[in-house]
């Protein structure tokens, strides 16, 4: 799982915390043992999302092929679903993932 937002705090874990996992052991919605495997598989980015990758954007870009190819570390039995709202960019990205033959891994 891995959520992607623009908006700063959006994602903010209470004071304290350093990840996610370890909130939902402390409120016992998560068992320990998986805490570790969990922090693997579950991500949440403060990024745009686009075409191209752009690091002088605030928050800094992620281009959606790299991210899809690379960054996500897809094994073969995955499942990627991605839900949009990038602000009127969603045709272009989904363009850009089909010339680039990224659009098979969705």
């Amino acid at each position: 799982f891995v959520a992607v937002e623009a908006g700063e705090g959006f994602y903010e874990l209470p004071k304290g915390e350093k990840d996610l996992s370890s909130v939902l052991v402390k409120k016992a919605l998560m068992d320990p043992s998986r805490a570790a495997t969990f922090r693997e598989r579950h991500r949440f980015l403060h990024n745009f999302i686009g075409v191209q990758q752009n690091s002088t954007t605030q928050p800094p870009t992620i281009g959606i092929n790299d991210f899809l190819r690379n960054d996500l570390k897809l094994k073969p039995n995955d499942a990627v679903v991605i839900k949009m709202d990038v602000e009127g960019s969603e045709y272009d990205i989904i363009d850009a993932m089909l010339q680039s033959g990224a659009a098979p891994l969705v």
